[in-house]
């Protein structure tokens, strides 16, 4: 067993498109194993688990700390965003248990495999530990997969120490259940707020945490976009046996991005836009977001935490009201 990190640098591109980027599955649990399988994009589609501390006929290594970064566009400095604890690291690349995104028939293959308890997003306000990464022998550089064991340098033995501390005293977010939409623009998880996504991930269990698709390759960032209206808005399925709840700047477009999926044509089925209520900021927002999903916990759905079964719209709409109002 290891006791050795790694460090990943997420914001680039794989698949054939940015929509297909596997990576936008990497901290979502699957419901069969309870585990989050992590996709590494690698020029040999292999890493190096004897850099590791695995023996050189080994398959896999234990005990490894997965260190994800992204790249703030602002400054152009890297940051920590999440990482996985006690992960196994594979040499190559094992077969695809997660469906690509936008290729439901294709399965992505994974390089890590790690407990979801030990998946570890970091919510977007927390993301302030710089990685030293800038060009030079010891750093990552433009790395997508980086050796911090091996440099030498006193920059990286620092960080990996500031590491240590980081998450000893940093609010966490674990994986939750993997949603039928991942993937896709959510309200549930992004990696940093670019104007697409809407909500940070939340804890992961009912009444709190809020299943969702994580974001494309281009939304692994740490800029926060800020917008000038947030909306906590009800949307109820035609046949009235369910609400969903969610925030956004814009919820006329995620109207349309839930009608979109639920295929109109096939199912008979659609939602409308039942009621918009404008709160002060997007952290309002979350807040009475999760306030009302946990008034009514008891009766979310398993596979979207978002979504109530068998309450009418009218009632979830006073209870965002009143939500709203305790926080003014």
């Amino acid at each position: 067993k290891a006791d050795h990190a790694l460090i990943i640098k997420l914001d680039h591109s794989s698949g054939a498109d940015q929509g297909k980027a596997h990576e936008s599955r990497n901290f979502e649990k699957d419901p069969e194993t309870g585990k989050v399988f992590g996709f590494v994009q690698t020029r040999s589609g292999t890493i190096n688990i004897t850099r590791l501390g695995a023996q050189d006929n080994a398959e896999k290594v234990d005990g490894v700390r997965v260190i994800f970064t992204a790249t703030d566009p602002r400054n152009k400095e890297r940051y920590v965003v999440g990482y996985y604890l006690n992960a196994t690291v594979f040499r190559t690349q094992q077969p695809g248990v997660r469906a690509i995104p936008t290729a439901p028939g294709e399965m992505i293959n994974h390089s890590i495999e790690v407990d979801a308890e030990n998946a570890i997003l970091v919510p977007v306000e927390q993301r302030s530990l710089l990685v030293p990464h800038h060009n030079g022998k010891g750093l990552p550089g433009q790395t997508i997969v980086f050796y911090p064991d091996e440099s030498g340098r006193p920059e990286m033995s620092n960080f990996l120490n500031d590491f240590n501390r980081f998450i000893a005293t940093t609010p966490t977010r674990r994986a939750r259940p993997t949603s039928k939409n991942a993937g896709k623009e959510s309200d549930a998880l992004t990696v940093g707020r670019d104007g697409k996504g809407d909500a940070s991930l939340s804890a992961g269990k009912p009444g709190t945490y809020r299943p969702g698709p994580t974001p494309g390759a281009t939304q692994y960032s740490v800029a926060k976009k800020e917008h000038r209206h947030w909306y906590v808005y009800v949307l109820e399925l035609s046949n009235k046996k369910a609400v969903k709840v969610g925030i956004s700047h814009d919820p006329k477009s995620r109207l349309k991005e839930y009608n979109r999926k639920i295929l109109t044509e096939i199912t008979g089925l659609s939602w409308t836009l039942a009621f918009t209520h404008l709160v002060a900021d997007a952290r309002t927002a979350e807040q009475v977001e999760q306030a009302v999903l946990s008034k009514f916990s008891d009766r979310q759905l398993e596979s979207n935490g978002e979504v109530i079964k068998a309450i009418d719209a009218v009632t979830v709409q006073l209870e965002v009201i009143q939500q709203s109002s305790a926080r003014k």
